[in-house]
C-alpha cells in the first residue's frame, strides 16, 4: 500500500507542476548518464546534470509507474541530481521507458531499460570470414551463468580462446583457414542457459587459389639450355622438380633455376614443375618444353590442284625414291620429295586404289561387278604409262578390295595386299619368280575385336616385307583406332601394338613401316569426320611389339598450309623413306588437302 501511494503521489506532482517559461535555459549532462541500464534485481541510479534555470521532468506515458519512479521531478538552476528507482523485474520481458529533463527550450532525454528475469543477450548474431579465417568476439550480457556450444560440424575449425569479465563477458573464438576449394562452410555457436539461448552464425567462404608466375612455360632447343621461374601464391607451397633425368633444378633466393640436357628424342618432350599447395586440390604447375630433332621440312596445299581428293580414297606412294606418287582415283600426280612441288600430272588412267612396289612399279586396283577386282602394274616414263595385268579377284570374300599395298618386285618376287571392307578380311597375292599365286585371306575382326568398316578407304592392310611370312600390319576406322600386327599370317593371330589418340579417326587408312638406324618404325595416318579434331600422323617405334613407343606426332590441324576443311570423306595416307642417313615421313590428308614432309636425322 505504501508503494502504491508513492507512485500516485508522484503522478500528482508531475501533473501539477508549473509550466516553465520558454526562455533560453540550458541543461548540461554527461553522455553516459543519458542511458540507464538496470539488471533484473532493480536499484537506484543517479542522473547528475546542471541547469541554467528552473527545470522539470516530463514523461511520455505512465506505463512504467508500477515499477519505476523519478525524484525529484523539478528544481532550480545549478547542479542537480535526479534519482531513478527501478523495482525487481519478475517478468520474462525486457522493459524500458524514457523521460525528459527540460528547462526553457532545452531538454535532455534519459533512456531507462531493465533486463528480464534471467536475461541473456549477445551484441552480435552473425560473423563472416574469408577463407583465411581469423578471430571473433561475442559480447555476452547476462545476469546468469551460461555456457557455449559449437556445432558439431565446426569443432575442428572453430576453437575458443578466452573469456573475460563478469556480467559483460567477451567470449573469443578462432576460425581456422578453410582449405576446401569447392564449398563455403557455415557453423553456429550457441550461448545458452536453461531455457535461454542465443544462436550466433559463422559463415566462411571457400578457398580460391591464386598463383603468380614469372612465366607459365619455357621452350628449350634440342641442344639443351637453361630457364628460371619465380612463384607466388596465397598459400604455403612446395616446388617439386620434374621427375625426368634431363632436367636439374636448383633454388636461389626464391628463384628456381632449371638446366636441360641436349635432347635424344625426335618429338618435343615435356617436363612438369609441380607446385604442391598447402590446400588439397589447389596445386598448380609450369611446363618446360624441349624441341626434338624431328624437323618439318615443308607443307603444301593441294586444294586447287588435280591432286585434290575426289572420293574417300587418297593414296600416297614413293616411286624409285625419286617421286611422290599421289593418287585420287582420277589422275596420277608426281611430286618432288624435296619440296612437294608438282612435277607432272597423268590423266586418262582409271583406278580405285594406287600404290608402288620397291622396284619402280605402280600398282593399280579397280572395282568390278559384285565385288570383283582387277590388279594391274604400270611403269611410268614421263607422261607415258604402260599398264600390265597382274592378278584378278573374283569377289569370293563378299566385299570389295581397296587400299592395295605392295612390297618387293611384283614382276619377280614380291607381295600385294588389300583390305576387304565390311567383311573385314585381308587378302594377299604372293609372286615367286614372276608367278602370281592364288590369293590367301583371313578375317581380321574376330581376332582384333574390331567393328565394321563400311567404306573401302577407311582401313588398310600392309605387308611388312616382300613375303607373306614377314607379317601384316593393319589399322582402320573400326572403333579401336589402333595399329595391329599379325606376325604369323598362317595362324591369323593379331596383336594390338599401339592405340592412337584419335577417337574419330575416319581413316587409319595410311600405314607404312621402315627400318632405320637399327630400329623398326611404323607410321599411322588418320583423318577425321570433325574439323579440328585431335588427329594426325603418328610415328611409332615398333622394334619391340610388346612395348611400342610414340616418337613423334604430326598434328595435322596445326599445319599452316591448310586453306580449308573441304569434306568429311577424304581419306589419308603416309609413307616412310630412308635416305642419306635420315628417315623422311610423308603424309597426306584428304579433308584438309595437304601434303607434309618431316625429317628424322640419325641420332
Amino acid at each position: 500500500m505504501k508503494r502504491t501511494a508513492l507512485f500516485v503521489c508522484l503522478a500528482s506532482m508531475v501533473m501539477a507542476c508549473k509550466e516553465l517559461s520558454q526562455d533560453n535555459g540550458k541543461i548540461t549532462i554527461e553522455e553516459a548518464a543519458l542511458t540507464q541500464q538496470f539488471v533484473t534485481e532493480g536499484g537506484v541510479a543517479e542522473v547528475k546534470f546542471t541547469a541554467t534555470s528552473d527545470w522539470n521532468v516530463q514523461q511520455y506515458n505512465t506505463n512504467h509507474y508500477s515499477w519505476a519512479s523519478i525524484t525529484p521531478t523539478s528544481g532550480g538552476p545549478g547542479e542537480n541530481t535526479v534519482y531513478v528507482t527501478v523495482l525487481k523485474n519478475e517478468t520474462n520481458d525486457h522493459r524500458d521507458f524514457s523521460f525528459l529533463i527540460k528547462t526553457g527550450a532545452d531538454s535532455k532525454e534519459i533512456k531507462v531499460s531493465q533486463k528480464q528475469k534471467d536475461a541473456l543477450t549477445v551484441t552480435d548474431n552473425k560473423f563472416e570470414f574469408d577463407a583465411f579465417g581469423g578471430q571473433f568476439e561475442i559480447e555476452v550480457i547476462a545476469n546468469i551463468d551460461y555456457e557455449y556450444e559449437i556445432s558439431e560440424n565446426a569443432t575442428d575449425w572453430i576453437t575458443p580462446v578466452a573469456t573475460k569479465g563478469l556480467e559483460s563477458t567477451k567470449v573469443i573464438f578462432n576460425v581456422a583457414m578453410n582449405k576446401n576449394i569447392t564449398d563455403d562452410r557455415q557453423a553456429t555457436v550457441k550461448i545458452k542457459s536453461g531455457n535461454f539461448e542465443e544462436v550466433i552464425t559463422v559463415d566462411q567462404t571457400k578457398f580460391v587459389p591464386e598463383w603468380s608466375y614469372s612465366a607459365t612455360e619455357a621452350w628449350i632447343g634440342k641442344d639443351g639450355g637453361n630457364c628460371e621461374f619465380t612463384f607466388e601464391a596465397n598459400q604455403e607451397f612446395e616446388v617439386i622438380a620434374p621427375a625426368v633425368d634431363w632436367v636439374t633444378m636448383t633454388e636461389s633466393n626464391g628463384t628456381y633455376h632449371f638446366e636441360m640436357k641436349a635432347s635424344t628424342e625426335y618429338d618435343t618432350r615435356v617436363a612438369y614443375v609441380n607446385l604442391i599447395g598447402d590446400v588439397p586440390g589447389a596445386d598448380s604447375y609450369v611446363v618446360i618444353y624441349q624441341t626434338g630433332h624431328a624437323e618439318l621440312l615443308w607443307e603444301k596445299s593441294i586444294l586447287n590442284t588435280p591432286a585434290a581428293h575426289t572420293n574417300n580414297m587418297v593414296n600416297l606412294s614413293i616411286l624409285n625414291d625419286e617421286y611422290l606418287v599421289l593418287g585420287n582415283s582420277s589422275v596420277i600426280t608426281l611430286m618432288s620429295p624435296e619440296d612437294g612441288s608438282i612435277i607432272t600430272t597423268i590423266d586418262g588412267v582409271s583406278y580405285h586404289s594406287l600404290c608402288t612396289d620397291d622396284a619402280g612399279h605402280v600398282i593399280l586396283g579397280t572395282f568390278g561387278d559384285y565385288g570383283a577386282s582387277e590388279i594391274y602394274y604400270a611403269t611410268i616414263n614421263g607422261t607415258d604409262v604402260q599398264v600390265n595385268h597382274l592378278a584378278s579377284y573374283d569377289g569370293g570374300i563378299w566385299s570389295r578390295l581397296s587400299n592395295y599395298r605392295a612390297a618387293g618386285d611384283v614382276t619377280k618376287n614380291g607381295i600385294v595386299t588389300a583390305l576387304a571392307s565390311v567383311s573385314q578380311y585381308w587378302a594377299a597375292w604372293e609372286i615367286t619368280d614372276g608367278v602370281v599365286a592364288p590369293y590367301k585371306c583371313g578375317q581380321i575382326a574376330p581376332n582384333a575385336g574390331i567393328g565394321t568398316i563400311w567404306y573401302p578407304g577407311y582401313g588398310v592392310v600392309i605387308p611388312m616385307g616382300p613375303k607373306l611370312s614377314d607379317g601384316l600390319a593393319y589399322c582402320a576406322y573400326d572403333g579401336v583406332y589402333a595399329l595391329q600386327v599379325c606376325t604369323d599370317p598362317a595362324s591369323n593371330t593379331w596383336k594390338q601394338v599401339y592405340k592412337t589418340f584419335s577417337t574419330w579417326a575416319e581413316g587409319g587408312s595410311g600405314v607404312d613401316v621402315a627400318e632405320f638406324n637399327g630400329r623398326k618404325y611404323a607410321a599411322i595416318q588418320s583423318t577425321t569426320f570433325t574439323e579440328g579434331a585431335d588427329v594426325g600422323c603418328y610415328l611409332v617405334d615398333i622394334t619391340d611389339l610388346d612395348n611400342a613407343k610414340l616418337v613423334h606426332q604430326l598434328n595435322i590441324w596445326e599445319i599452316s598450309a591448310i586453306e580449308a576443311y573441304t569434306a568429311y570423306d577424304g581419306g589419308g595416307d603416309c609413307r616412310l623413306l630412308v635416305k642419306d642417313d635420315a628417315m623422311y615421313l610423308y603424309a597426306v590428308d584428304g579433308n584438309y588437302n595437304i601434303v607434309t614432309c618431316v625429317k628424322f636425322p640419325k641420332l
